[in-house]
């Protein structure tokens, strides 16, 4: 596994991993081998790069290289959206939670913000193509959203 880990509620979410497991969740404490008594779920449905965000018993993110945004139940790992983002590209920034809003970032720039709920809402695509790559996780500070490429640091807000 890959991704940075999530842990909520006593649970641990790991993305990620070439074993043929794409997503795992584990309950947390235990020694020796858990395998059998803390493992909640794995699934077939995954990232190799992004981080998922956990909230409201949901996790969300967004498949490196399929243009593709999950939710699935945080419980089960039964895939509540799997919905294709037009036109996308590549995804290395785990997802931003941030107002009631998801923002995934693509490598080339493109930012599309989705509805923080388990039913799939597009709310925005916003364009920063710079000729650069975007492959660092957006950022908050205040009411201002931070991006960074490879060649400039931007800043939005009011």
């Amino acid at each position: 596994m890959v991704p940075s880990v999530v842990a909520a509620e006593g649970v641990i979410y790991c993305l990620g991993g070439r074993s043929g497991t794409a997503a795992l969740a584990v309950r947390a404490g235990g020694s020796g081998d858990v395998t059998g008594t803390h493992r909640l779920w794995t699934s077939q449905k995954g990232s190799n790069v992004t981080s998922p965000v956990y909230l409201d018993g949901h996790l969300y993110w967004a498949h490196e290289s399929r243009e593709i945004a999950y939710c699935v139940q945080a419980a089960t790992g039964k895939v509540v959206y799997e919905q294709r983002l037009d036109r996308a590209g590549q995804f290395y920034a785990s997802a931003l939670l941030a107002d009631g809003r998801l923002y995934y970032v693509t490598r080339s720039g493109k930012t599309f913000v989705l509805a923080a709920k388990p039913q799939f809402e597009q709310l925005a695509v916003n364009d920063l193509s710079d000729r650069g790559v975007f492959n660092g996780s957006p950022a908050v500070a205040g009411n201002r959203l931070l991006l960074r490429s490879d060649k400039y640091l931007y800043c939005v807000g009011p």
